[in-house]
């Protein structure tokens, strides 16, 4: 059990609480278009779940990549179409999120008020959320890659922030406020809120199809999170019949708080998830410190010799991360 400590105990003990805000949106946006009981919506979330887990990573993965994409550009689509049907509020809506990120903004509707202070530590922290930049979770996704060096797969990080955060969470934030939905509904929040928001462009079919792509979204973001909690599962244990066994009954573990935890409040499951991110972020910071000089090392290499030897034509061999070369 030495090994893997302390990254990977801390997380496959913690990972799977994250997953339960998840559960909580699913069940906001189900109720919020269907009229379904969150119980039924928690249940079919955490069966279906276990199902695919249970099958094994390749059905994880073979799932993921037929479901993300299709649900992402439909989503993008979406809300597109939003801002095209108010176009001219457009501008004025880009410098209200400007305006509102340095200076105190009133309570309106369902919002209490935000100082600058609040928008940056929820900012921070829902970002972190969102993309995983600086958590852990993307570094052990990106290590099981097959490449020819370390540093090409490292590269590849930045389309996947951009796309979750500046194209997905951008689409999201300004479907909200060019529906004003956040003002007409005190007391909606979390994805309920922007369930309504399509609900108010595009009728029954808009909330319909936004809880759809909610459960969507949430679904695959839980199998995926469990993914990177079995490697570490996988890393704490090495590959040992004990392994073998402790990662059936981490299946049921992992589905705990999905399940349990589906009817909390928002508020509060966000708060134990904004903990969770800084443990991560710390142990994450404390890797980067610790292993600064392989990392550089890495790093010179494929853009000063590995790089350029290919371009030349050659067929250097393939770099792997602490071998020494």
């Amino acid at each position: 059990m030495e090994r893997g400590f302390p990254a990977g105990h801390c997380l496959f003990h913690l990972g799977p609480w994250t997953c339960s805000v998840q559960t909580e949106s699913v069940v906001g946006a189900l109720r919020e278009a269907f009229g379904i009981d969150p119980l039924w919506s928690a249940a079919f979330l955490g069966l279906t779940c276990f199902v695919t887990i249970f099958g094994g990573l390749r059905r994880i993965s073979a799932v993921m990549e037929r479901a993300v994409p299709i649900m992402a550009l439909l989503y993008i689509l979406g809300g597109l179409a939003i801002l095209v049907q108010h176009l001219p509020q457009v501008p004025a809506t880009l410098e209200l999120i400007v305006r509102s990120a340095f200076t105190p903004m009133a309570g309106v509707g369902g919002f209490a008020g935000a100082t600058v202070k609040d928008a940056k530590r929820y900012g921070i922290a829902r970002g972190l959320y969102s993309n995983d930049a600086g958590t852990g979770y993307g570094i052990i996704a990106h290590a099981t890659a097959r490449t020819d060096h370390p540093v090409r797969q490292a590269s590849w990080g930045w389309g996947e922030v951009f796309l979750d955060t500046i194209v997905v969470c951008s689409v999201t934030a300004l479907s909200l406020l060019l529906t004003n939905s956040y003002i007409d509904y005190p007391g909606v929040d979390s994805a309920r809120l922007t369930t309504v928001a399509f609900r108010i462009s595009f009728g029954a079919w808009g909330a319909w199809f936004m809880a759809i792509a909610i459960t969507v979204f949430a679904w695959t973001t839980i199998i995926g999170m469990y993914y990177s909690c079995e490697k570490s599962v996988n890393y704490a244990f090495g590959d040992t019949r004990r392994n073998r066994r402790a990662t059936k009954v981490y299946m049921i573990y992992y589905m705990i708080p999905c399940v349990v935890l589906y009817n909390a409040k928002a508020d509060a499951l966000w708060a134990m998830t904004d903990i969770l991110s800084a443990i991560y972020v710390m142990i994450t910071i404390l890797f980067i410190v610790t292993q600064r000089k392989e990392i550089f090392r890495l790093f010179n290499d494929f853009w000063f010799r590995f790089l350029p030897a290919q371009e030349r034509g050659k067929n250097p061999p393939v770099v792997a991360y602490g071998t020494g070369r």
